[in-house]
């Protein structure tokens, strides 16, 4: 009878434990970045009221979808002229950075707004979408 080849069978699965740890790796290093990014083109209207989030990856604001629903007493124009200044003036800077890091945020992470009346007719509902890395 003949006996396994543990020489073999070790190296392969150091080869496998090496794979799992250099993705694993990758995969936190790209939420931390995502995060890091998402939470600052993502911005909270100042005094809002967050009514509801979701994300389907591992927390907010990172890997994959985020979903923040926010209810403010302003009104939707002065709502939606903040994000406008606030949203032009993150992209002015990303664009002049010379930063691999901001020029890597740009490509993998996507932000879009909307502000409406709120249901109840008075102030703004607020919806927030980012993705990163989907």
């Amino acid at each position: 009878m003949k006996r396994p080849n543990l020489k073999g069978l070790s190296g392969c699965l150091l080869v496998i434990i090496l794979i799992a740890l250099c993705g694993g790796t990758l995969t936190f290093a790209m939420d931390a970045m995502c995060y890091a990014g998402l939470t600052q083109r993502m911005p909270i209207y100042p005094g809002a009221e967050v009514v509801s989030e979701e994300h389907n990856m591992f927390r907010q604001f990172g890997m994959g979808n985020t979903t923040l629903t926010l209810f403010t007493p302003d009104d939707p124009e002065t709502v939606r002229s903040w994000y406008a200044v606030r949203n032009g003036a993150w992209l002015r800077q990303s664009l002049q950075s010379t930063d691999a890091g901001s020029r890597m945020l740009r490509t993998f992470s996507q932000y879009q707004f909307d502000v409406t009346e709120a249901p109840s007719g008075q102030g703004s509902q607020v919806i927030l979408f980012g993705t990163c890395v989907n």
